[in-house]
């Protein structure tokens, strides 16, 4: 399993209506994927336009074709974002 936290940002806050109607169709489109066990984003409360996406694929080369179908290549041209930071998680328990 691979799992990550990604933090990210809307570039624009003009935008931020569209980001959120944008994530909802990637995570319905990401969640249709067979090695796909978690896509879900996170709102934070303290920071208007600031998000935390949560995902785990079954390996790494899952998450990588991921980023490679239609539905996030659409999402990514849309230039709507701004990644901060990813964080790879390891299982402890």
């Amino acid at each position: 399993m691979v799992s990550k936290l990604v933090v990210f940002k809307v570039k624009e806050i003009e935008r931020l209506e569209e980001l959120e109607k944008q994530l909802i169709i990637f995570k319905k489109s990401t969640d249709a994927e067979a090695d796909c066990f978690n896509f879900i984003f996170y709102r934070n409360e303290n920071n208007p336009g600031s998000y935390v996406l949560y995902e785990t694929f079954s390996d790494q080369a899952a998450l990588e074709a991921h980023l490679t179908l239609p539905h996030a290549k659409v999402f990514f041209e849309l230039d709507l974002i701004e990644t901060s930071e990813v964080i790879s998680l390891q299982e402890l328990v």
